[in-house]
């Protein structure tokens, strides 16, 4: 049987319910790779990738830091309020399938997703 090289690695279009600024309830794994736990997850990938299954998110929190790297969500910015007063990590990033995600719980507003991305270019990216 021949195996056509640039098809045998080709994943099928998964039509991710997730899209681009969604907060999903998912697994974030720990950064030694102990374990993980059920938390919420800011969708940052587009749409056009998020197809192909993997999202990628950044960590939300209920503990309240004070560092650059902290984006504090306030209840305007989001769709449906979350339960606990939260923020992002901006640093925790992470690539999870869509199939482990359990559930859509808000997204952020255009404006507040445009803010998160700034902040996470300034603190994380361009930061020297």
């Amino acid at each position: 049987m021949k195996i056509n090289a640039g098809t045998a690695c080709t994943r099928k279009p998964n039509k991710s319910i997730y899209k681009q600024r969604d907060i999903i309830l998912t697994q974030f794994p720990f950064t030694d790779l102990s374990g993980s736990k059920l938390r919420p997850a800011l969708v940052i990938s587009n749409d056009q990738l998020n197809k192909a299954g993997d999202l990628v998110c950044i960590q939300i929190t209920s503990k309240i830091f004070t560092d650059e790297c902290y984006f504090e969500l306030s209840d305007f910015q989001l769709t449906i309020p979350l339960k606990l007063k939260s923020g992002i990590r901006l640093q925790k990033l992470f690539t999870v399938h869509s199939g482990i995600a359990v559930q859509k719980i808000s997204e952020a507003t255009p404006v507040a997703f445009l803010g998160i991305i700034e902040a996470l270019n300034q603190n994380v990216i361009r930061k020297a």
